[in-house]
């Protein structure tokens, strides 16, 4: 067939055509405007163990470098299994809830947004009077499933990097 006899089918079934990318507008500005709004971050941790000094006087060669990467690699392993653990969701959680936190989170919030503007600006703050009890209302409706739920782990090497998931 020639490019005409396609571009002669195409126009004749145009309406055809035309149902579906107004189909697939539709459904994709339906799911923009419902969906769950979800914030993302992820952090990369290093580790290693910091080897053993050489002293001047030794005259022989350790693999003493070589065992501190080595071993290094499988305290990812068992990171990546504690930041998975009941026992870090609730230490978290633990931590969440002290008095400090919602301070500290609005504090930090206002020095970006302040940080964020341009000179001359004046910033428009996030933290209200009210942003730190809201914070704490959030914080105390937590479980620690929730955060369980929250957070990914995952090890490439000696970096583990977790990637935690909210709304």
């Amino acid at each position: 067939m020639e490019l005409r006899q396609y571009w002669n089918v195409i126009w004749r079934r145009r309406w055809l055509v035309l149902a579906i990318v107004l189909l697939a507008t539709a459904i994709s500005a339906l799911m923009a405007v419902t969906a769950p709004r979800t914030f993302e971050t992820e952090v990369k941790f290093i580790t290693r163990q910091e080897p053993t000094p050489d002293s001047a006087e030794q005259l022989y060669f350790t693999f003493d470098r070589y065992h501190n990467w080595f071993a290094s690699e499988f305290l990812v392993d068992d990171y990546t299994q504690i930041t998975t653990s009941d026992a870090f969701a609730a230490s978290t959680l633990a931590t969440m809830r002290e008095d400090f936190f919602a301070n500290k989170v609005i504090e930090d919030l206002n020095k970006q947004t302040q940080d964020a503007t341009n000179p001359g600006e004046t910033p428009s703050l996030r933290g209200e009077e009210d942003a730190v009890d809201r914070l704490k209302g959030n914080i105390s409706a937590l479980r620690m499933q929730d955060i369980k739920n929250a957070i990914e782990s995952d090890r490439r090497h000696r970096e583990l990097r977790l990637t935690i998931t909210a709304g």
